[in-house]
């Protein structure tokens, strides 16, 4: 992105993010007019249109976004979000995934971009691959729970409930206490029945998102993943 926008992409990005997107809108369109290739500001003009409920165009300009860089893997993800053709929804899928993975492959992911390309993964139906690329960055994470919960997630979607279980219950904020010294096992209503309602949550996300790659992405982290935002 050229120098010279990047207050007014900094600006944009503020009006959007304060749910001001008509004036957000308005600044990614000025910096366009002098700079027709800023990929920023198709990007911006993508999620500001999608918004103000327009999806068509707004998935035109991620198209544009794309076709001047095919590194753009959060215009990638808008497209597999918006776009009604099938073919094109995966093809998205796996282009975003690629760029996420190749970048945590060249050099050390954040944990945010980590969680994102685990994401991305998952919906592109690559659970081993997001697996091993947990194992391998686990101590990326300075809150392990964080971890833990992708991992359930992964392990939930590739139907191994067992691991999945015990993921979740270590991605808990209280974890169990210790076994006494005499081994018996304690039982703790309270920590168990957090467990169940976690599974549950995961079972009823699984249950109504079938149809849209955007939840079956985002049912297992426990909060609305929305690519549509993550570039902004």
């Amino acid at each position: 992105m050229p120098e010279s926008h990047d207050r007014d992409i900094a600006q944009a990005s503020v009006f959007f993010r304060h749910g001001n997107a008509d004036a957000a809108r308005q600044v990614f369109t000025r910096v366009l007019g002098s700079d027709p290739c800023n990929v920023a500001a198709l990007h911006g003009i993508g999620l500001c249109l999608h918004a103000l409920g327009q999806p068509a165009p707004a998935t035109a300009m991620f198209r544009q976004a794309v076709a001047l860089d095919p590194g753009a893997w959060a215009s990638w993800q808008a497209i597999a979000d918006l776009t009604s053709d099938e073919t094109e929804r995966r093809r998205a899928i796996h282009q975003a995934a690629n760029l996420l993975l190749s970048f945590c492959q060249s050099r050390r992911p954040s944990p945010k971009f980590l969680r994102n390309t685990v994401r991305a993964l998952v919906c592109a139906e690559r659970c081993q691959q997001a697996l091993q690329l947990l194992r391998e960055h686990f101590c990326t994470f300075d809150d392990e729970t964080q971890a833990h919960a992708l991992l359930a997630g992964t392990y939930y979607t590739l139907g191994q409930f067992e691991p999945a279980a015990y993921h979740q219950s270590l991605a808990l904020p209280h974890k169990l206490p210790n076994p006494p010294v005499s081994g018996r096992s304690v039982f703790e209503p309270g920590s168990a029945m957090e467990v169940l309602l976690t599974l549950w949550t995961l079972l009823e996300a699984e249950a109504s998102g079938r149809s849209s790659s955007l939840v079956r992405c985002s049912a297992f982290s426990g909060q609305a993943a929305s690519w549509r935002t993550t570039a902004i």
